[in-house]
Protein backbone atom coordinates (compact mmCIF):
# COMPACT_ATOMS: atom_id res chain seq x y z
CA UNK A 1 0.00 0.00 0.00
CA UNK A 2 1.26 3.47 -0.89
CA UNK A 3 0.07 6.58 0.93
CA UNK A 4 1.23 10.07 1.87
CA UNK A 5 2.95 10.60 5.21
CA UNK A 6 1.30 12.33 8.17
CA UNK A 7 2.64 13.85 11.38
CA UNK A 8 1.82 10.56 13.14
CA UNK A 9 4.38 8.72 11.00
CA UNK A 10 7.39 10.38 12.61
CA UNK A 11 8.48 7.34 14.60
CA UNK A 12 8.15 4.98 11.59
CA UNK A 13 10.06 7.36 9.30
CA UNK A 14 12.74 7.85 11.94
CA UNK A 15 13.21 4.10 12.38
CA UNK A 16 13.58 3.49 8.64
CA UNK A 17 15.93 6.44 8.14
CA UNK A 18 18.22 5.41 10.98
CA UNK A 19 18.19 1.81 9.79
CA UNK A 20 19.32 2.88 6.32
CA UNK A 21 21.59 5.84 7.10
CA UNK A 22 22.39 5.50 10.83
CA UNK A 23 22.39 9.28 11.07
CA UNK A 24 20.98 10.10 14.50
CA UNK A 25 21.99 13.74 14.51
CA UNK A 26 20.11 15.05 11.46
CA UNK A 27 16.56 15.96 12.45
CA UNK A 28 15.53 17.68 9.20
CA UNK A 29 14.02 14.54 7.55
CA UNK A 30 11.43 14.30 10.35
CA UNK A 31 10.13 17.86 10.09
CA UNK A 32 6.91 18.89 8.30
CA UNK A 33 5.84 15.30 7.66
CA UNK A 34 2.29 16.12 6.56
CA UNK A 35 2.11 14.97 2.90
CA UNK A 36 5.89 15.23 2.60
CA UNK A 37 6.75 11.61 1.75
CA UNK A 38 5.24 8.72 -0.18
CA UNK A 39 5.32 5.68 2.11
CA UNK A 40 5.23 2.07 0.93
CA UNK A 41 3.81 -0.43 3.44
CA UNK A 42 4.11 -4.21 3.17
CA UNK A 43 1.50 -5.47 5.62
CA UNK A 44 2.09 -3.06 8.53
CA UNK A 45 5.81 -2.57 7.90
CA UNK A 46 7.19 0.61 6.32
CA UNK A 47 9.55 -0.79 3.67
CA UNK A 48 10.30 2.22 1.44
CA UNK A 49 9.91 5.99 1.33
CA UNK A 50 10.59 8.89 -0.99
CA UNK A 51 9.18 12.33 -1.71
CA UNK A 52 9.24 15.51 -3.76
CA UNK A 53 10.24 18.83 -2.29
CA UNK A 54 10.28 22.38 -3.59
CA UNK A 55 12.64 23.42 -0.78
CA UNK A 56 15.63 22.98 -3.06
CA UNK A 57 18.63 25.03 -4.13
CA UNK A 58 17.37 24.53 -7.70
CA UNK A 59 14.42 26.32 -9.30
CA UNK A 60 12.45 23.09 -9.73
CA UNK A 61 11.36 20.10 -7.69
CA UNK A 62 13.88 17.74 -6.12
CA UNK A 63 13.64 14.16 -4.90
CA UNK A 64 13.51 14.19 -1.09
CA UNK A 65 15.05 11.62 1.27
CA UNK A 66 14.76 8.18 -0.35
CA UNK A 67 15.48 4.75 1.11
CA UNK A 68 14.34 1.12 1.24
CA UNK A 69 14.44 -1.25 4.21
CA UNK A 70 17.61 -3.43 3.85
CA UNK A 71 15.54 -6.65 4.08
CA UNK A 72 13.14 -5.53 1.33
CA UNK A 73 15.51 -4.27 -1.35
CA UNK A 74 15.52 -5.47 -5.00
CA UNK A 75 11.78 -6.29 -4.87
CA UNK A 76 10.54 -3.40 -7.01
CA UNK A 77 9.04 -1.38 -4.13
CA UNK A 78 10.95 1.80 -4.96
CA UNK A 79 10.04 1.48 -8.64
CA UNK A 80 6.33 1.38 -7.73
CA UNK A 81 6.84 4.30 -5.38
CA UNK A 82 8.51 6.44 -8.07
CA UNK A 83 5.79 5.53 -10.59
CA UNK A 84 3.11 6.72 -8.16
CA UNK A 85 5.06 9.81 -7.14
CA UNK A 86 5.99 11.00 -10.66
CA UNK A 87 2.76 9.97 -12.40
CA UNK A 88 1.31 13.46 -12.88
CA UNK A 89 4.53 15.47 -12.53
CA UNK A 90 5.44 17.30 -15.75
CA UNK A 91 7.86 19.84 -14.27
CA UNK A 92 11.62 19.35 -14.16
CA UNK A 93 12.80 17.22 -11.24
CA UNK A 94 16.33 17.05 -9.81
CA UNK A 95 17.78 14.18 -7.83
CA UNK A 96 21.04 14.11 -5.88
CA UNK A 97 22.38 10.54 -5.80
CA UNK A 98 25.03 9.25 -3.44
CA UNK A 99 27.94 7.20 -4.87
CA UNK A 100 30.87 5.29 -3.36
CA UNK A 101 34.34 6.03 -4.79
CA UNK A 102 34.87 2.44 -6.04
CA UNK A 103 31.58 2.49 -8.00
CA UNK A 104 31.00 4.16 -11.38
CA UNK A 105 27.23 4.26 -10.84
CA UNK A 106 25.18 6.13 -8.28
CA UNK A 107 23.06 4.19 -5.79
CA UNK A 108 19.83 5.09 -7.63
CA UNK A 109 21.23 4.64 -11.14
CA UNK A 110 18.65 2.01 -12.18
CA UNK A 111 15.74 4.17 -11.04
CA UNK A 112 17.21 7.19 -12.79
CA UNK A 113 17.34 5.27 -16.08
CA UNK A 114 13.82 3.85 -15.71
CA UNK A 115 12.26 7.26 -15.12
CA UNK A 116 14.23 9.20 -17.76
CA UNK A 117 16.60 11.07 -15.45
CA UNK A 118 19.88 12.11 -17.05
CA UNK A 119 23.14 12.73 -15.23
CA UNK A 120 23.98 16.42 -15.52
CA UNK A 121 26.87 16.75 -13.05
CA UNK A 122 29.08 13.91 -11.89
CA UNK A 123 30.76 14.39 -8.52
CA UNK A 124 28.84 17.61 -7.86
CA UNK A 125 30.00 17.20 -4.25
CA UNK A 126 33.04 15.28 -3.06
CA UNK A 127 32.66 14.38 0.60
CA UNK A 128 35.77 13.46 2.58
CA UNK A 129 36.41 12.94 6.29
CA UNK A 130 37.40 15.18 8.02
CA UNK A 131 37.64 17.97 5.41
CA UNK A 132 33.97 18.59 4.59
CA UNK A 133 32.27 15.53 6.11
CA UNK A 134 32.01 15.53 9.88
CA UNK A 135 30.07 12.32 10.36
CA UNK A 136 31.76 9.44 12.08
CA UNK A 137 31.05 5.73 12.03
CA UNK A 138 29.67 5.86 15.56
CA UNK A 139 26.11 6.82 14.67
CA UNK A 140 26.83 9.26 11.86
CA UNK A 141 27.03 7.13 8.69
CA UNK A 142 26.70 3.39 8.18
CA UNK A 143 29.41 3.41 5.50
CA UNK A 144 31.96 5.66 7.22
CA UNK A 145 35.38 4.05 7.76
CA UNK A 146 36.89 6.97 9.63
CA UNK A 147 39.62 9.42 8.59
CA UNK A 148 40.08 9.45 4.80
CA UNK A 149 36.63 8.02 4.06
CA UNK A 150 35.11 9.64 0.98
CA UNK A 151 32.04 9.49 -1.24
CA UNK A 152 30.40 11.53 -3.99
CA UNK A 153 27.10 13.15 -4.87
CA UNK A 154 25.98 13.02 -8.53
CA UNK A 155 23.20 15.24 -9.85
CA UNK A 156 20.46 13.89 -12.16
CA UNK A 157 17.72 15.80 -13.96
CA UNK A 158 14.38 14.70 -15.38
CA UNK A 159 13.55 17.43 -17.86
CA UNK A 160 10.18 19.11 -17.99
CA UNK A 161 7.67 17.14 -20.07
CA UNK A 162 5.50 19.11 -22.51
CA UNK A 163 6.74 22.56 -21.37
CA UNK A 164 4.25 24.38 -23.62
CA UNK A 165 1.19 22.37 -22.54
CA UNK A 166 -1.31 23.80 -20.07
CA UNK A 167 -4.35 22.22 -18.44
CA UNK A 168 -7.83 23.28 -19.45
CA UNK A 169 -11.32 22.14 -18.46
CA UNK A 170 -14.71 21.64 -20.07
CA UNK A 171 -16.40 24.49 -18.24
CA UNK A 172 -13.80 26.93 -19.66
CA UNK A 173 -14.43 25.69 -23.20
CA UNK A 174 -18.20 25.91 -22.69
CA UNK A 175 -17.96 29.47 -21.35
CA UNK A 176 -15.90 30.55 -24.37
CA UNK A 177 -18.38 28.95 -26.79
CA UNK A 178 -21.25 30.82 -25.11
CA UNK A 179 -19.35 34.11 -25.14
CA UNK A 180 -18.68 33.86 -28.89
CA UNK A 181 -22.05 32.25 -29.73
CA UNK A 182 -20.41 29.16 -31.26
CA UNK A 183 -22.29 25.82 -31.51
CA UNK A 184 -20.77 22.76 -29.86
CA UNK A 185 -18.63 20.50 -32.04
CA UNK A 186 -15.22 18.87 -31.79
CA UNK A 187 -13.75 21.42 -34.20
CA UNK A 188 -15.22 24.39 -32.32
CA UNK A 189 -14.04 22.99 -28.98
CA UNK A 190 -10.53 22.69 -30.38
CA UNK A 191 -10.61 26.33 -31.50
CA UNK A 192 -11.85 27.46 -28.08
CA UNK A 193 -9.02 25.53 -26.39
CA UNK A 194 -6.51 27.50 -28.50
CA UNK A 195 -7.97 30.68 -27.03
CA UNK A 196 -8.70 32.13 -30.48
CA UNK A 197 -12.17 30.90 -31.53
CA UNK A 198 -12.76 33.78 -34.00
CA UNK A 199 -9.76 32.94 -36.16
CA UNK A 200 -10.37 32.77 -39.93
CA UNK A 201 -10.82 29.12 -40.76
CA UNK A 202 -9.34 27.18 -43.66
CA UNK A 203 -11.62 25.43 -46.11
CA UNK A 204 -9.72 22.16 -45.57
CA UNK A 205 -10.49 19.87 -42.67
CA UNK A 206 -8.26 16.91 -41.78
CA UNK A 207 -9.82 13.84 -40.20
CA UNK A 208 -7.61 11.15 -38.65
CA UNK A 209 -8.55 7.60 -37.78
CA UNK A 210 -6.80 5.29 -35.33
CA UNK A 211 -6.58 1.77 -36.72
CA UNK A 212 -6.37 -1.21 -34.42
CA UNK A 213 -2.87 -2.72 -34.36
CA UNK A 214 -3.41 -5.41 -31.72
CA UNK A 215 -6.10 -7.66 -30.27
CA UNK A 216 -7.33 -6.28 -26.95
CA UNK A 217 -8.69 -9.68 -25.88
CA UNK A 218 -5.75 -11.55 -24.39
CA UNK A 219 -7.22 -15.08 -24.31
CA UNK A 220 -9.77 -16.95 -26.39
CA UNK A 221 -13.15 -17.58 -24.74
CA UNK A 222 -13.03 -21.38 -25.09
CA UNK A 223 -10.69 -23.06 -22.63
CA UNK A 224 -8.25 -25.84 -23.50
CA UNK A 225 -8.17 -29.15 -21.58
CA UNK A 226 -7.42 -28.80 -17.85
CA UNK A 227 -8.73 -25.25 -17.90
CA UNK A 228 -5.80 -23.77 -19.78
CA UNK A 229 -6.34 -20.55 -21.72
CA UNK A 230 -5.25 -20.16 -25.32
CA UNK A 231 -3.70 -16.83 -26.31
CA UNK A 232 -5.76 -14.72 -28.67
CA UNK A 233 -2.99 -12.28 -29.55
CA UNK A 234 -0.54 -12.51 -32.39
CA UNK A 235 2.88 -10.90 -31.90
CA UNK A 236 2.69 -7.10 -32.00
CA UNK A 237 5.31 -6.90 -34.76
CA UNK A 238 5.85 -9.68 -37.31
CA UNK A 239 8.88 -9.38 -39.60
CA UNK A 240 8.98 -5.64 -38.98
CA UNK A 241 5.29 -4.98 -39.72
CA UNK A 242 2.26 -4.23 -37.54
CA UNK A 243 -1.41 -4.74 -38.27
CA UNK A 244 -2.80 -2.14 -40.74
CA UNK A 245 0.66 -0.92 -41.79
CA UNK A 246 0.72 0.62 -45.27
CA UNK A 247 3.18 -1.21 -47.55
CA UNK A 248 4.26 -1.24 -51.20
CA UNK A 249 4.01 -4.73 -52.73
CA UNK A 250 4.89 -5.35 -56.39
CA UNK A 251 4.28 -1.67 -57.12
CA UNK A 252 0.84 -1.67 -55.47
CA UNK A 253 -0.11 0.08 -52.21
CA UNK A 254 -1.39 -2.54 -49.74
CA UNK A 255 -2.26 -2.81 -46.06
CA UNK A 256 -1.28 -5.54 -43.60
CA UNK A 257 -4.62 -7.05 -42.59
CA UNK A 258 -3.45 -10.16 -40.72
CA UNK A 259 -0.44 -11.48 -38.85
CA UNK A 260 -1.26 -15.02 -39.86
CA UNK A 261 0.93 -16.76 -42.43
CA UNK A 262 -0.74 -17.55 -45.78
CA UNK A 263 -1.99 -21.13 -45.59
CA UNK A 264 -2.29 -23.82 -48.26
CA UNK A 265 -5.83 -24.67 -49.30
CA UNK A 266 -6.10 -27.51 -51.81
CA UNK A 267 -9.72 -26.68 -52.70
CA UNK A 268 -8.98 -23.00 -53.25
CA UNK A 269 -6.06 -23.73 -55.58
CA UNK A 270 -8.50 -24.41 -58.38
CA UNK A 271 -11.43 -22.28 -57.31
CA UNK A 272 -9.41 -19.06 -57.02
CA UNK A 273 -7.93 -19.64 -60.48
CA UNK A 274 -11.33 -20.51 -62.00
CA UNK A 275 -13.11 -17.48 -60.46
CA UNK A 276 -15.31 -19.72 -58.28
CA UNK A 277 -13.85 -18.10 -55.17
CA UNK A 278 -13.22 -14.40 -54.80
CA UNK A 279 -9.54 -13.53 -54.31
CA UNK A 280 -9.77 -11.23 -51.27
CA UNK A 281 -6.14 -10.81 -50.25
CA UNK A 282 -2.88 -10.01 -51.96
CA UNK A 283 -1.64 -13.62 -51.95
CA UNK A 284 -4.67 -15.07 -53.71
CA UNK A 285 -4.82 -12.18 -56.19
CA UNK A 286 -1.16 -12.64 -57.16
CA UNK A 287 -1.73 -16.41 -57.51
CA UNK A 288 -4.87 -15.91 -59.65
CA UNK A 289 -3.04 -13.50 -61.98
CA UNK A 290 -0.14 -15.93 -62.30
CA UNK A 291 -2.45 -18.77 -63.40
CA UNK A 292 -4.22 -16.40 -65.79
CA UNK A 293 -0.87 -15.57 -67.43
CA UNK A 294 0.10 -19.24 -67.64
CA UNK A 295 -3.15 -20.09 -69.43
CA UNK A 296 -2.12 -17.89 -72.36
CA UNK A 297 0.41 -20.55 -73.41
CA UNK A 298 -1.19 -23.75 -72.13
CA UNK A 299 -4.42 -25.32 -70.97
CA UNK A 300 -4.52 -25.40 -67.13
CA UNK A 301 -7.07 -27.61 -65.38
CA UNK A 302 -7.29 -28.62 -61.72
CA UNK A 303 -8.18 -32.04 -60.32
CA UNK A 304 -7.61 -33.45 -56.85
CA UNK A 305 -5.12 -36.31 -56.60
CA UNK A 306 -4.83 -38.46 -53.51
CA UNK A 307 -1.58 -37.82 -51.65
CA UNK A 308 1.20 -40.44 -51.58
CA UNK A 309 -0.50 -42.44 -54.35
CA UNK A 310 2.66 -42.63 -56.50
CA UNK A 311 1.16 -40.30 -59.08
CA UNK A 312 4.05 -39.13 -61.27
CA UNK A 313 2.99 -35.50 -61.67
CA UNK A 314 1.77 -35.15 -58.11
CA UNK A 315 5.18 -36.33 -56.89
CA UNK A 316 6.87 -33.82 -59.23
CA UNK A 317 4.73 -30.96 -57.84
CA UNK A 318 5.51 -32.11 -54.30
CA UNK A 319 9.25 -32.12 -55.06
CA UNK A 320 9.07 -28.61 -56.58
CA UNK A 321 7.21 -27.27 -53.52
CA UNK A 322 9.77 -28.77 -51.14
CA UNK A 323 12.64 -27.42 -53.24
CA UNK A 324 11.19 -23.90 -53.09
CA UNK A 325 11.09 -24.16 -49.30
CA UNK A 326 14.60 -25.62 -49.08
CA UNK A 327 13.34 -29.01 -47.90
CA UNK A 328 15.01 -32.17 -49.11
CA UNK A 329 12.76 -34.23 -51.37
CA UNK A 330 14.29 -37.51 -50.12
Amino acid sequence: MIRKSTADDKELVQQLMQLCFEDKNNLEPYENLEDRYYLYFEDDTLVAMSGLTSNSEYEHLEIDWTCTHPEHRHKGYMQELFAEMLNDVHKSVYCSCWRLPNNNRANLHTLMSLFNFEEVIQSRVHWKVPHNCFRNYEGGCSYCTGIGCECYEDLFLRKEIYPNVKMTYGYITKAMRSEHNIPKSHVNDALCITGNPDVTRMNTMYLSKKNRVHNRQIHKANKLPRGRLKLNQAPYIVKGFRLNDKVLYNGAICFIKSHESPCYNDEGVGKWADDEWKANNVYTRVYKNYVKGARVNCDVKFCKVKAHSNNKYNDMADALAKSALGISAA
